[in-house]
């Protein structure tokens, strides 16, 4: 007798920021879930995010060049499926007629804004989101690296999971390795990854939280739809009236004055802060502050996974000593093994990566 077809597809999150490590990584990925998967899609975001009131794009990252790169990512995403290890993929370019439709249904406002107004990406989550044709989808940045034993999948595991358990929405495996006591997730300090803000309520299986990470993360869509948009009907008008804001002073925040006044102790650097801070709405929010929203309102729940044996390694940079120890790093994640520096931390500690894997 076949085997039904899996109801869960995987999918990584691509940019142009990740042309000097994906090839490395997103087989990696699709290796550790091919036997559980109906398919592997990626997510191709080729738009630059705009400058902001918060963040100056043109310094973060430069106009010049960037077109390269974008030519470079879909070059490599389109090899990766060539090689058969992505299946298919899905291209969000500026002014593509499905942004507006993909926000409008996620988010609640139709809007051309593609990240949100810390330039973090936005269209691009929910193109992942919408993609799939199964029920689950499991989700990934592609500078994520996974541990997990040979012969399980942690994705799989959630499905089950959730299938079981109708107050779930969507599930993570740990975000670091284990601590020396496996009944703790984290550990507190500045490299933990996490905020005393979100809840993180042991359980049998782990843990219930109401923030899903967007780092990586399972979810049933088929549970996402009847409640979406992410913003309630009465907050509909004040979301829109954000977009509108920011949109209007666009051209402002693009400016090299603005950026440069703020960063100034001067009395205008002093109150463009304060307009910026406490006057401006900060639209679009993140999808994972809209995800923690809906969860807080609704009651479903995110989890967290407690198995000391499947968690994720992520750096939060990737400078040319990241790079230069990609490889053994990737490797030494894969088999389970880390330097004890990195217990609990949900950010990557690349100094004592580096020590360990020139020991």
């Amino acid at each position: 007798m076949s085997r039904p077809a899996p109801d869960l597809t995987l999918q990584v999150n691509l940019c142009p920021g990740d042309v000097d490590y994906c090839e490395t990584l997103v087989p990696a990925l699709v290796a550790a879930h091919r036997k559980s998967i109906a398919e592997a899609i990626g997510i191709v975001d080729c738009c630059r995010p705009p400058s902001t009131a918060w963040v100056d794009m043109g310094q973060r990252i430069p106009a010049a060049g960037y077109e390269a790169r974008v030519d470079k990512i879909v070059a490599q995403s389109e090899a990766l499926v060539a090689t058969g290890i992505l299946d298919r993929l899905v291209m969000i370019r500026p002014g593509d007629a499905e942004i507006p439709d993909l926000a409008r249904k996620y988010f609640g406002v139709a809007t051309s804004l593609t990240h949100d107004h810390l330039a973090h990406a936005f269209a691009s989550y929910f193109a992942g989101l919408e993609a799939p044709r199964t029920r689950y989808v499991v989700h990934y940045d592609s500078d994520v690296m996974l541990r997990q034993p040979t012969g399980r999948d942690w994705a799989a595991e959630a499905c089950v999971l959730m299938a079981n358990d109708p107050s779930l929405l969507a599930v993570s495996p740990r975000i670091c390795p284990p601590l020396d006591d496996p009944s703790g997730m984290i550990n507190p300090g500045p490299f933990s990854s996490w905020s005393d803000h979100w809840e993180l309520t042991p359980t049998n299986f782990g843990w219930r939280s109401d923030w899903i990470s967007t780092r990586a993360f399972c979810l049933d869509r088929d549970r996402l739809t009847p409640i979406l948009p992410l913003v309630p009907s009465h907050e509909l008008g004040q979301a829109h009236h954000g977009i509108l804001i920011n949109e209007f002073l666009s051209g402002v925040f693009a400016s090299e004055w603005w950026h440069r006044t703020c960063a100034t102790d001067s009395f205008i650097g002093r109150l463009l802060r304060g307009i910026r801070n406490r006057v401006l709405p900060g639209a679009p929010p993140a999808p994972e502050v809209l995800f923690q929203e809906m969860l807080r309102r609704t009651g479903l729940k995110s989890a967290y996974l407690g198995d000391v044996d499947m968690w994720i390694a992520h750096p939060d940079t990737k400078p040319a000593a990241f790079l230069a120890i990609l490889d053994p790093l990737l490797a030494a994640v894969t088999n389970g093994d880390f330097p004890p520096e990195q217990r609990g931390c949900g950010s990557l500690r690349l100094e004592a990566w580096t020590a360990f894997v020139n020991r």
